[in-house]
C-alpha cells in the first residue's frame, strides 16, 4: 500500500516537472516579430524561466531572459534613439535598430497578463502604463 502512494506523488511529481511552455506571446512591431515564452521554472510555484525569439529579415534569434520569480512576467517593448528595444527587470535585454521612427523615448506596450490572465502582447493604445518606469535609471 505504502508503494502505491510514493507511485502516485512520483507520477505527479514528474507530470508538473515536464510541462511544456505554461504560457507564449506574440506580436509583430516595426516590421520585427516578437514572441515570448514562459515556462514552468518550478512544479508548484508561479516562477518561470523566460525566452525572447526575435525574427527580423528571416534570421531569427532566441535568448533567456531575466527569470520571473513571481510577479514580473512582464516584457516590454519600446523605442529608443532608433532602436526597438526589448526591456525586463534585468534591464535591455536586446536591441535593433529600425528605421523611420523618432529619435525621443516611445513606450509601445509589454507582453504581460491580461485582465483575463491570457499572456498576450498589451499595446500601449490600451494600456499606457510602462512597469520597466520604475526600474529604468537610464531614461532621459
Amino acid at each position: 500500500m505504502p508503494y502505491r502512494s510514493v507511485a502516485v506523488v512520483a507520477l505527479l511529481l514528474l507530470a508538473a516537472c515536464s510541462r511544456g511552455p505554461a504560457h507564449v506571446a506574440e506580436a509583430t512591431l516595426l516590421g520585427v516579430h516578437l514572441r515570448v515564452v514562459l515556462a514552468p521554472a518550478h512544479p508548484y510555484l508561479a516562477e518561470y524561466s523566460r525566452q525572447l525569439e526575435v525574427t527580423r529579415d528571416g534570421q531569427t534569434q532566441k535568448m533567456e531572459l531575466f527569470g520571473d520569480s513571481g510577479g514580473y512576467a512582464w516584457v516590454v517593448v519600446r523605442t529608443r534613439a532608433g532602436q526597438l528595444e526589448i526591456v525586463d527587470l534585468g534591464g535591455v535585454e536586446y536591441s535593433v535598430p529600425v528605421g523611420g521612427i523618432a529619435a525621443s523615448p516611445q513606450y509601445l506596450g509589454r507582453f504581460d497578463f491580461d485582465a483575463q490572465r491570457r499572456y498576450s502582447f498589451i499595446p500601449a493604445s490600451d494600456d499606457p502604463r510602462d512597469p520597466s518606469a520604475a526600474f529604468d535609471n537610464l531614461k532621459p
